[in-house]
């Protein structure tokens, strides 16, 4: 890098130091913001909530931790609410052992 060259941004903001180059977190858009520009599929569901339901059988009803791409990657902050609104709607059982 010389004197005069700028950092490459990649996804997210770049900051740079003396020595090095730091990279921030990209700016988060809300779920609800993303939706706006989405259209269900045939049978009701959003892209995110579609990868929820993989991730389901991973979750319990009560004491979740989420994993932070759930913030990052798709904008949704309460993801026990959403599970709780596929289970309303149909697409999952509470199971047992």
């Amino acid at each position: 890098m010389g004197l005069l060259s700028r950092p490459k941004k990649a996804n997210g903001l770049s900051v740079q130091n003396r020595s090095n180059t730091y990279r921030t977190a990209p700016k988060v858009i809300p779920i609800k913001k993303r939706l706006k520009k989405m259209k269900p599929n045939t049978t009701g569901l959003y892209p995110h909530e579609i990868l929820l339901l993989s991730y389901a059988p991973d979750y319990y009803t009560k004491t979740n931790k989420f994993p932070p791409f759930w913030w990052y990657r798709y904008g949704i902050k309460d993801v026990d609410k959403l599970l709780k609104s596929l289970r309303k709607k149909g697409f999952l059982k509470i199971g047992s052992l």
